[in-house]
């Protein structure tokens, strides 16, 4: 389960001890997650603020396998694998945005 303050706890979802404990290794690893989901977990390892600009954005889907020890590189990554854009105000302030 997921708990964000503005929307509470969400449904139970499915989840595999790979997944759950890949942060041990260093490593995040996402299947078919939303975007909203992913910056989540990014902002957690990553100093400053990832936003997503569009609501719309929220639900594209992203899998793949990362390291934790380079985590503006997982940002680039997932940016340019959706066809995002990204516009760095600050070191740690990062819009991302369509195109």
């Amino acid at each position: 389960m997921r708990y964000h303050p503005s929307t509470g706890i969400g449904a139970p979802e499915a989840a595999t001890l790979r997944e759950t404990s890949a942060w041990q290794r260093r490593k995040l690893i996402f299947n078919d997650r939303p975007l909203a989901q992913v910056v989540a977990e990014l902002n957690r390892y990553r100093r400053g603020h990832i936003v997503i600009t569009d609501a719309s954005l929220n639900d594209l889907r992203v899998t793949g396998l990362f390291a934790l020890d380079a985590p503006d590189g997982v940002l680039a990554t997932v940016q340019r694998s959706l066809g995002l854009g990204a516009t760095y105000l600050t070191p740690w302030l990062v819009l991302l945005h369509r195109t």
